[in-house]
């Protein structure tokens, strides 16, 4: 089942001409989960603590 969200990143990025770095999208996908789930800051406080 495709994401949504998912779909709208690859566009975005494809517009910047980011959509081919996977590696790119795949962090920026996982960090928007991460808020998403977490909340923003959380996952900051994850990120400075090296957890993220």
């Amino acid at each position: 089942e495709a994401d949504p969200a998912r779909a709208l990143d690859m566009s975005v990025f494809a517009g910047w001409g980011l959509g081919e770095n996977a590696a790119f999208v795949a962090l920026f996908t996982r960090l928007r989960t991460a808020i998403r789930d977490q909340g923003v800051r959380a996952t900051l406080h994850g990120i400075v603590a090296g957890e993220g």
